[in-house]
Parts: structure tokens; C-alpha cells; sequence
């Protein structure tokens, strides 16, 4: 389980869209740069690798629907 200040922190992270494209961008190229191998193995553990991340990027959304970042316009009618 997650504590509330890593929480947190994620939330922060989420909140900025331009900082997170960036780095699922670095992330995913890495995961899918071209490496010297003939081994089918190896693609197959390359293929999960890269499934793992999209699964755990997700999860990191998340988070940031959970605690209201995505649940849009808050219109305060009262005023």
C-alpha cells in the first residue's frame, strides 16, 4: 500500500501534463530502443517489459482520477 505522501507526491506529478507526457515519452523510448539480439526470448520479455509499463503508467492515472484531477469544471453556483 501506498502512503499518503507518495500519494500525494503522484498527484502532484499528474497534475502536470506537460511534465508527464515528457517523461512516459523517455520511458517508453528507452523501453523501445533497438537492442543486438537474436534471441526470440529476449523480444517476448521486451514485449512484457514494455505491456508492465503501460499497465503500471495506468495505474498512475489512476491515482490522479481517484483524487479528482480529471473529474472536470467545478462550477460554484452559488456565487
Amino acid at each position: 500500500m501506498m502512503s499518503d505522501y507518495h500519494k500525494e507526491r503522484i498527484t502532484r506529478f499528474t497534475k502536470d501534463k506537460d511534465t508527464m507526457d515528457a517523461v512516459r515519452q523517455s520511458i517508453t523510448q528507452s523501453f523501445l530502443k533497438k537492442r543486438d539480439h537474436k534471441d526470440i526470448y529476449m523480444a517476448g520479455a521486451e514485449r512484457v517489459a514494455i505491456d508492465l509499463l503501460e499497465d503500471a503508467w495506468n495505474d498512475l492515472l489512476k491515482i490522479r482520477i481517484e483524487d479528482g484531477v480529471d473529474k472536470g469544471e467545478r462550477k460554484q453556483v452559488g456565487l
